[in-house]
């Protein structure tokens, strides 16, 4: 038996406590490495997600991404859209002055082309359509058109209006029963804007925002 067994003896408490830490150490250390790791690759999952989910919408949208607007309108909502998000329609929040179905919808729509002159325009929105519309041209890229339903069946606001707005090669409507303010066509053509990325985002998944 060595002669300083005492010293040795006396050390191995130490000697089995920096062992039991050490064991304690490496567990904690292997613990945390493992947690980075788990929230490192749901992190990269969740941005391989978004990455996919990008380039689809991008890819939906594209043959039309020039066409899609926005406007906003205080008095209505945005009601739906068409599957290519092209074509809208907004319905009054305040629906109690209502007496005819869509005789308040606006419909918003948007085409490739120019308009030079007033003159072989239809007017379409949601209460009716008049293929042969009067025209007035209030500005440089502006249009007026009003008309009348030829052959009302109902009790209704029997009058058609619309807005042009040449947008570049766009050409943007807003139009609707006359029982809505001319006015507030007016203005919501005018405010029109492309859609943001955000706003598709809000489009593809109206119930996630």
């Amino acid at each position: 038996m060595p002669q300083n067994w005492p010293g040795i003896l006396g050390g191995l408490p130490y000697a089995l406590v920096a062992g039991v830490l050490m064991v304690r150490w490496t567990g904690l250390i292997s613990l945390v490495l493992s947690g980075v790791l788990v929230i490192g690759g749901v992190f990269l999952v969740q941005e391989s997600r978004a990455e996919r989910e990008a380039t689809a919408l991008a890819e939906r949208v594209a043959p039309v991404r020039d066409l899609i607007y926005m406007i906003d309108i205080p008095s209505h909502r945005e009601a739906g859209r068409d599957s290519s998000w092209v074509v809208a329609s907004f319905e009054p929040v305040d629906t109690s002055g209502v007496k005819v179905w869509q005789e308040r919808t606006i419909s918003l729509a948007a085409t490739r082309g120019t308009l030079s002159a007033c003159g072989g325009q239809t007017l379409a929105v949601a209460f009716g359509r008049d293929e042969e519309p009067a025209c007035l041209r209030e500005g440089p890229g502006l249009w007026y058109l009003t008309g009348k339903i030829p052959k009302p069946t109902w009790g209704c606001f029997c009058g058609l209006h619309q807005y042009l707005r040449q947008d570049g090669g766009v050409l943007i409507s807003v139009g609707a029963s006359d029982a809505v303010p001319r006015e507030v066509l007016r203005r919501a053509v005018l405010q029109a804007r492309h859609a943001t990325e955000a706003d598709l985002r809000r489009l593809a998944d109206p119930g996630g925002q």
